[in-house]
């Protein structure tokens, strides 16, 4: 079985409208920079970065760049 990296994000969820979205506390390095809608497989697109959640049936939520 292979492991996902051991990368961590600290993130807090917030609900809007009845949306969740994730929303980066802004530790570290390069991160995003607005709300990402909590949906699988959804391109989101922040100045020369996309981003998307996937989710994960053993690990949970993956953060792809």
């Amino acid at each position: 079985m292979e492991f996902p990296p051991k990368r961590r994000l600290h993130v807090i969820i917030v609900t809007l409208d009845d949306k969740k979205s994730l929303v980066d506390v802004g530790v570290g390095g390069a991160s995003p920079l607005h709300p990402i809608e909590i949906k699988h497989d959804q391109p989101c697109k922040q100045g020369k970065e996309t981003y998307r959640l996937i989710k994960d049936a053993l690990y949970g939520w993956f953060l792809e760049e």
